[in-house]
């Protein structure tokens, strides 16, 4: 059975990307929400993207939505630097004067750090 050529890159990044993931989580859950953020984890769609210039390929990673819209993805680079954002779209459970459009994750080989992406509320 033959496999997709961005299987070698997932098993390569897998820590990471559980790293990733797992950050997610933890934002969700210091913000003040309950549950788990991403209910899908398993459910991503991989692929490759070429740099031309430096010739080498980053790992995409894409949760989407029933919809086929997207609502997570990750991104990470061959030199262990990554970016990650997903979709939460609900009120700030304790700030009522915001409301939480995504948590965004990104760092490199030594470092993983989180945000909420913030809105604020309409009236």
């Amino acid at each position: 059975m033959s496999s997709e050529p961005w299987e070698e890159y997932v098993r390569k990044y897998k820590g990471r990307i559980q790293e990733v993931i797992s950050a997610f989580e933890t934002a969700y859950l210091k913000i003040g929400f309950t549950g788990q953020l991403i209910e899908n984890k398993d459910q991503v769609a991989f692929s490759l993207l070429k740099d031309d210039l430096a010739d080498e390929y980053s790992l995409q990673g894409v949760w989407s939505y029933a919809s086929g819209y997207k609502q997570g993805m990750l991104l990470i680079h061959p030199n262990g630097s990554f970016y990650a954002e997903y979709d939460v779209v609900k009120p700030h459970p304790s700030k009522k004067q915001w409301f939480v459009e995504a948590i965004t994750v990104w760092g490199d080989k030594s470092s993983i750090k989180s945000e909420p992406k913030l809105l604020p509320a309409v009236e």
